[in-house]
């Protein structure tokens, strides 16, 4: 018989031991993640499971905060829910996998975020849930397309592992190159060669000169005489008041002239 039910409308009290209480946060990507899970003790469990006790093979699905992610419960894990979630037991018409798969995939994700409301805090309703539409192969059809994305996402899963062991591989030889650097062994050593101690006082020296030749030529930062501006001065007579007669300009000579 084909489930569809919310979690408990409450945030259960969590404790260091106990049964996983599955929140939106430990459901992402299609994984379920225990590590970090909240667990609770049987009272809580049982006030959390109320509703319906999850089993392996049902589908939990995030419907606050990381919303639209479903994964599917393991076997021998007890688990329970906590705020936010919901549980699918589909019905025997589609499969479980292949309802995962469309749960997570392109189809899923899209009704997901259209029906999501709240910017502080998003999160999908039941109804708009129950509304989602879910392409409905033959059942052979539903088996098939599960088990091809099964075995592409193994390869991704080796490909992820693999480049993760590249990538440390890489950063410990980085560090391995660095250390012989520093102490001489990166390269055969020449008794010949300048100590590295009076090699950093040579570059210290010539910078210092360099540095002090800049100070001594630096013409930027010589002052600058002020500028000399054209209505102050015209063909080397100072401009005086215009007259107010003419409006034109009064020189000096004209005071000369006017005295005498």
């Amino acid at each position: 018989m084909p489930v569809f039910v919310d979690s408990a409308h409450r945030t259960p009290r969590y404790g260091s031991a106990g049964a996983p209480a599955l929140g939106p946060r430990d459901v992402v990507y299609g994984r379920l993640n225990f590590k970090n899970a909240r667990l609770v003790d049987e009272k809580e469990f049982a006030i959390q499971t109320e509703r319906r006790v999850p089993k392996p093979g049902d589908i939990v699905y995030s419907r606050e905060l990381s919303y639209g992610w479903a994964a599917v419960i393991p076997n021998d894990v007890k688990v329970c829910l906590s705020q936010g979630m919901c549980l699918f037991r589909p019905h025997g018409l589609i499969s479980c996998d292949y309802l995962l798969y469309v749960l997570n995939g392109p189809i899923g994700r899209a009704q997901a975020a259209n029906v999501a409301t709240g910017s502080a805090h998003p999160h999908i309703n039941l109804g708009d849930i129950k509304s989602y539409c879910i392409p409905l192969p033959p059942a052979t059809e539903q088996l098939r397309i599960a088990r091809e994305l099964d075995n592409r996402i193994s390869i991704l899963d080796h490909v992820e592992i693999e480049v993760r062991k590249l990538l440390l591989s890489c950063e410990n030889l980085r560090k391995s190159v660095l250390a012989q650097a520093f102490t001489g062994k990166l390269v055969a050593q020449d008794a010949t060669d300048e100590p590295a101690a009076e090699l950093l006082k040579r570059i210290c020296a010539e910078s210092d000169a360099k540095k002090a030749v800049q100070r001594v030529f630096d013409f930027d930062a010589m002052p600058k005489k002020p500028a000399v501006s054209t209505t102050q001065f015209r063909l080397g007579l100072e401009m005086t008041p215009r007259s107010k007669k003419t409006g034109a300009p009064r020189c000096a000579t004209d005071d000369i002239q006017r005295n005498r």
